[in-house]
């Protein structure tokens, strides 16, 4: 009975993941950005610290309308004025600046902003100060700019509730890992499209809370082992479409104690292990480039390669698009009902281990029980003992007294009279004589 359950567990856990690779992924620059928006909705989970991963777009729609734009120019709603040539929903709280050729960002934006959709212009510097006005802001797009440079980054500390920025497809330099040590509410920054973005010796990020980092297609050859030191809080990281050599850059992966999703091209067989090692809490590895992912628990249950390898076409639908990789893989991946096998014995021999163990420790228990019993009953006998040598000890000289000093004493049956009584009275009479 338990067998069945654990293969049934087995089975659900493998599925799901399944499910989640084959359906969802990290939008990379290779689909097209000109898509309709639409406004992911997320959830207030800033001050949670045990929240769940956070929520992947299946898709690069970078901005999504949760209500349909319906004012345009300048308009008053709720006391607060659209800015010209942008776009608002009734309340203001959706401000859609895209597609405008906008040099720089427009002044006195609406205090009850909450998204605000700067993407597809020609920004070229990312000034925080203007928008501090913007209390409210709870995410930030810019990506298809020309952005260089971010400047009054200490502005970012006046935007608590700032938890979403997507800066890809910019023209960002590398940056020097201060630029958004300010924003501590941030939860999700996409840095896309960004080519030169990492620097050797400096960490490419300093925030506290950061959950969801994008780093795909930046032309990220080599991982300097500092690049991730103070993101330690990260969940899922994305390096798909990057020439990574990984042989010299695993140990970068280290600080990452909290990870579980990592999106890289491929991961060479011989440093497999040696990156499941670096990542404490992960167990699936998504290969972008391969027809499969690497299980990290079965490789350290002492699976071979082919054995940790999870096949992702199994779990493709009819109208997904045939994979256009280049690189070779062998099909003789094993399929699901062989991971299945492979995860029910690994728990077999997790479980055997486990009734061994126990047995071990209930043999030694019983031993030391049986030792303990022993000393104690040697103990109590050796107390007895004292007490009846002690005890004999004083009634040897309750007789002798009583022999000396009383008139009569019995011997046997036979009653006698004390030679020593008339003694003990003249001692009696010549103590009391001195006394007085």
């Amino acid at each position: 009975m338990k067998s069945l359950l654990v293969v049934s567990i087995v089975f659900v856990l493998i599925i799901i993941q399944g499910t989640t690779i084959g359906g969802t992924r990290f939008p990379t620059s290779d689909e097209n950005s000109n898509e309709e928006y639409t406004y992911v909705e997320y959830e207030e989970e800033e001050s949670s610290e045990e929240s769940t991963l956070p929520p992947i777009p299946t898709t690069t729609s970078r901005v999504i309308l949760s209500t349909e734009l319906e004012t345009e120019g300048p308009t008053i709603a709720n006391e607060f004025e659209c800015p010209t040539n942008c776009k608002c929903n009734k309340k203001i709280t959706l401000v859609d600046c895209s597609h405008q050729n906008l040099m720089q960002i427009p002044k006195n934006l609406p205090q009850s902003t909450v998204y605000l959709n700067l993407s597809h212009n020609s920004l070229k510097t990312l000034n925080v100060n203007d928008l501090i006005n913007c209390g409210e802001l709870r995410q930030l797009y810019l990506n298809n700019n020309e952005i260089g440079k971010i400047v009054n980054t200490e502005d970012f500390a006046k935007l608590p509730n700032l938890h979403h920025i997507d800066l890809s497809t910019n023209a960002f330099k590398p940056l020097q890992g201060k630029e958004f040590s300010k924003a501590r509410g941030l939860l999700t920054l996409i840095l896309t499209d960004n080519k030169d973005i990492v620097t050797s010796n400096v960490p490419i990020i300093q925030t506290e809370k950061l959950k969801t980092l994008y780093l795909a297609n930046c032309s990220i050859n080599q991982l300097p082992e500092n690049i991730f030191q103070n993101l330690s809080s990260l969940v899922a990281l994305n390096l798909d479409n990057n020439p990574l050599n990984l042989t010299q850059g695993v140990s970068a992966f280290k600080p990452l104690t909290e990870l579980r999703r990592l999106f890289i091209p491929t991961v060479p067989r011989h440093i497999a292990l040696n990156l499941c090692k670096n990542l404490q809490v992960i167990d699936i590895i998504n290969l972008s480039l391969e027809n499969h992912d690497i299980s990290c628990f079965l490789l350290f249950n002492n699976a071979t390669y082919e054995e940790s390898t999870i096949r992702t076409d199994l779990f493709k639908t009819p109208t997904d698009p045939p994979s256009n990789s280049s690189i070779v893989v062998s099909t003789t991946a094993p399929t699901l009902s062989t991971h299945i096998q492979k995860g029910t014995e690994v728990l077999k021999q997790y479980a055997n281990a486990a009734a061994n163990q126990a047995k071990t420790t209930y043999e030694k228990m019983s031993m030391m029980y049986m030792i303990l019993s022993g000393l104690v009953v040697v103990l109590l006998v050796a107390i007895l003992s004292v007490f009846c040598i002690i005890g004999s000890r004083q009634l040897g000289r309750e007789i002798s007294y009583r022999k000396q000093n009383y008139r009569k004493y019995s011997a046997g049956n036979v009653t006698v009279e004390n030679p020593n009584y008339e003694r003990y009275l003249i001692e009696c009479e010549k103590r009391q004589f001195t006394n007085e």
